[in-house]
């Protein structure tokens, strides 16, 4: 169950096909203030990530933050987020095989923010990046491995 105020918002955007500033705004400072709840919220706002494309820029922090918030904060004594939590997330954030690239960077996040993750997240995130290394070509790659082992003398994005 989500609060009424947050049913509200996702109304509103639906109905608008569309996230302004405005709303991110309403969202941080207003409905969400005191951060997620329930993960029943944070289903709610990722299905808006997946299914709204017309959003403004301050959406993905926003809704990064909030998601990866929740689930370190709501994580184990000392930041351990367990398998329950990792799969909870994964199903969510990657429903129907639609990963956003915010889902991406919220995996990503958690991983790099929580004490101890379930190694399933951290393979998911692996494999995700991996699927959507890009070809020289403009394709996707969804077969080719990614080096584990940058060479030391490319920078990072050219490694990859």
């Amino acid at each position: 169950m989500i609060r009424q105020e947050l049913r509200d918002f996702v109304d509103d955007v639906l109905d608008a096909g569309r996230v302004s500033e405005r709303d991110v705004r309403r969202l941080a400072a207003e409905i969400l203030a005191g951060g997620v709840a329930r993960r029943a919220e944070v289903d709610a706002l990722a299905a808006l990530d997946r299914l709204i494309g017309d959003r403004h820029p301050s959406w993905d922090d926003t809704f990064v933050d909030l998601v990866v918030a929740h689930v370190v904060t709501g994580a184990a004594a000392g930041g351990q987020v367990e398998r329950d939590v990792v799969n909870w997330l994964i199903t969510t954030l990657d429903a129907a095989g639609a990963m956003t690239d915010n889902g991406l960077r919220i995996a990503i996040e958690v991983t790099r923010a929580a004490n101890h993750v379930d190694q399933t997240l951290m393979t998911f995130v692996l494999q995700t990046m991996q699927a959507r290394r890009p070809l020289a070509g403009g394709g996707m790659d969804r077969a080719a491995p990614v080096s584990a082992t940058p060479d030391r003398d490319q920078p990072l994005e050219a490694a990859a």
